[in-house]
């Protein structure tokens, strides 16, 4: 693969991580389809490109550009109360297209894989809010109050992304 080709990828895939963050079905909690992104970005890049596209995207943010969920960006909403989230993408990108390309076609362990990560992120999140005190309330009402509720809607984002990205493979192939 040329070097332009590879960026070029890298690039499209830090958009897609943009756009599926303005596709909320709620305002609050947002639940987007930011990790729907990561997950059909990490089966189409390799490790080190799914790493390099979240970083862009988190980079982009930080420095201004409104890519997080409700055109939002900056340093306050990145190590916000949703920090934790947002410093597992990169490792969930990593994990996911490090193990997902191994399964080709396969449902059950790319649903394995994302809800694993998906696993991942709630555990940044929780460790993130009982570390900088985002929130002053105890293990279990972060559990319920912001954990628990995001759980069936990524269940179904990890149940739809391997059909997903089965449409695209032949998509993605020519690019």
């Amino acid at each position: 693969m040329t070097k332009t080709r590879r960026i070029t990828r890298i690039a499209i895939s830090s958009v897609l991580l943009f756009l599926g963050a303005q596709i909320a079905l709620l305002s609050e909690p947002a639940f987007t389809l930011t990790t729907l992104s990561l997950f059909i970005i990490s089966s189409f890049l390799d490790p080190i490109d799914s790493l390099t596209a979240t970083l862009i995207y988190l980079l982009l943010g930080l420095v201004g550009v409104p890519v997080f969920s409700h055109f939002t960006a900056g340093f306050g909403v990145l190590f916000g109360i949703s920090g934790g989230f947002f410093l597992a993408f990169p490792i969930m990108a990593y994990i996911s297209s490090h193990f997902v390309r191994k399964f080709q076609k396969s449902f059950i362990p790319r649903f394995t894989v994302f809800f694993f990560v998906t696993i991942i992120s709630y555990v940044f999140e929780i460790f993130w809010l009982l570390i900088t005190k985002s929130v002053n309330v105890s293990f279990g009402a972060i559990l319920t109050g912001y954990i628990l509720p995001f759980l069936p809607f990524d269940i179904i984002k990890c149940a739809a992304a391997p059909f997903i990205i089965e449409k695209l493979q032949g998509i993605i192939k020519k690019w």
